[in-house]
């Protein structure tokens, strides 16, 4: 019944992250992936839907996966933390450790 409403009436990235999140409670993890997966397409900067599709893929063992998405989300995002590796030499200019 869900999929024959979804193919009749367009749906929102929210709406796909709602239906993730039912999906990822009821354990269909790789559903709940799909789902969230096409949340971010529809709106790239969902940070909810990246948030659970990481721990999706956390969940079912897509430890990469989860990995490569954080490292898109912090590089994308401004508010994030930098890098603290770089270190100030004598006359104040920025060196890399």
């Amino acid at each position: 019944m869900r999929n024959q409403i979804i193919q009749r009436v367009g749906v929102s990235s929210g709406v796909r992250y709602n239906i993730g999140l039912a999906l990822m409670t009821a354990d269909r993890d790789q559903e709940a992936a799909t789902q969230l997966e096409l949340a971010l397409s529809d709106c790239s900067n969902n940070g909810a839907a990246a948030e659970a599709l990481m721990a999706c893929y956390t969940k079912m063992g897509r430890d990469e996966d989860a990995r490569a998405l954080a490292a898109h989300w912090q590089d994308a995002d401004p508010t994030a933390p930098h890098d603290t590796t770089a270190t100030a030499d004598a006359d104040g200019r920025g060196q890399a450790a």
